[in-house]
């Protein structure tokens, strides 16, 4: 398509002229940014709620859009919801909202405690560790998440969910990451 890469992407009903389009594409599952590493089907069984929103960078815009995505999209809160720093376990938050454990692994792990500016992580769990009534404060915003790298880029999520709060992940990160790791 002529970009060098997506900023962002969603899958939900953001737009009123899904119903004048086929579905052409499901389980699209890519080893690399190539389009030559996907597999996918051409036949599907979905609904137009699960289109996916796609934002993409030019390759003029992408050194300038670049650092604004560096910013953290995650951070930390302790059992009383609290910020804590990433050397603590703690419930991982995504845009201020949980993040389930599907698909969730160590390599995405890694890509959420890089992006907190962190070197990688030392643990993550799941499955209610703090109780319902820290975590029901909190909406859940981030659904399988699956990582080819430590890097948040090359991670796939969906924003929309099936989770319940004793499928939040945990997190603890290392040491805050050095100039140029």
């Amino acid at each position: 398509m002529g970009y060098t890469d997506s900023t962002t992407w969603t899958s939900d009903e953001s737009f009123s002229i899904r119903s004048d389009y086929e579905i052409n594409l499901d389980d699209v599952d890519c080893s690399s940014a190539e389009w030559e590493s996907c597999s996918f089907s051409e036949y599907h069984n979905c609904a137009h709620k699960e289109d996916v929103f796609l934002s993409c960078n030019s390759v003029d815009e992408a050194i300038e859009i670049f650092s604004d995505a560096e910013q953290a999209l995650f951070s930390l809160v302790d059992s009383e919801g609290r910020a804590i720093e990433g050397g603590q376990l703690g419930l991982l938050l995504y845009k201020g909202g949980t993040v389930c454990d599907d698909y969730f692994d160590t390599i995405a792990a890694n890509a959420s405690c890089r992006n907190m500016g962190r070197s990688g992580a030392v643990q993550w769990n799941s499955h209610q560790r703090f109780g319902v009534a820290v975590q029901q404060n909190y909406d859940i915003n981030l659904d399988n998440v699956q990582c080819s790298s430590a890097e948040w880029e090359s991670c796939g999520y969906s924003e929309v969910h099936n989770c319940g709060h004793y499928e939040d992940v945990y997190l603890s990160c290392t040491a805050l990451a050095e100039a140029g790791e």
